[in-house]
């Protein structure tokens, strides 16, 4: 109160901006890489360009971040929901497709038009906490915060159950012939 009426207290402002018009691909190490990820969809009157190599670092993509106080909130895009189109934008980024079968044999079955939008709440907490002062780190709000390790101190997490722990769930560690590391499977 006393820093208030004496004008000590630094005012803040929240200031919110959508982030749009995003170019879908830019170039990094001289390759053609998805601005976002390589499942946004172009603006519809950009379509067309998607076959003409002349275009294509003038395509513009649908997606979108929230940002708050110079803090990306939250993000999203609208999703290209047709087969055809899918496959071309992989080949155009010379992608392989054979992890993405069941997504592109689902698009082939026909896909009505969709998209996704996320916050951060973590972040958004951390700028209600500080009252807008994007300088707080989100470990400050966060009830159990991980280390860049993943790890969690209070817990001790994570940590390798014992034979009783993984017998109680039906639970083994069988070896993954891949790249020779274990891993937990279900009992079968």
């Amino acid at each position: 109160m006393v820093a208030e009426v004496g004008g000590l207290r630094k005012e803040r402002k929240i200031c919110a901006h959508w982030i749009v018009d995003f170019p879908l691909f830019s170039v990094e190490d001289g390759k053609l890489v998805s601005t976002h990820h390589p499942f946004t969809a172009p603006i519809p009157e950009h379509r067309e360009w998607l076959k003409d190599p002349s275009k294509i670092h003038k395509i513009t993509g649908q997606h979108y971040d929230l940002v708050l106080n110079g803090v990306e909130l939250g993000g999203g895009s609208i999703r290209i929901h047709n087969y055809q189109e899918q496959t071309h934008v992989l080949k155009i980024l010379g992608e392989e497709t054979e992890e993405l079968d069941h997504l592109l044999d689902a698009l082939s079955c026909g896909a009505p038009p969709h998209g996704g939008f996320a916050i951060g709440l973590d972040r958004y907490i951390a700028l209600l906490v500080a009252e807008g002062d994007p300088s707080l780190p989100v470990r400050e709000v966060i009830a159990f915060p991980k280390s860049k390790e993943g790890r969690d101190l209070m817990c001790k997490a994570p940590v390798v159950p014992n034979r009783d722990q993984l017998s109680r769930y039906g639970v083994r560690f069988v070896e993954n012939s891949e790249d020779d590391r274990s891993k937990l499977a279900i009992h079968t």
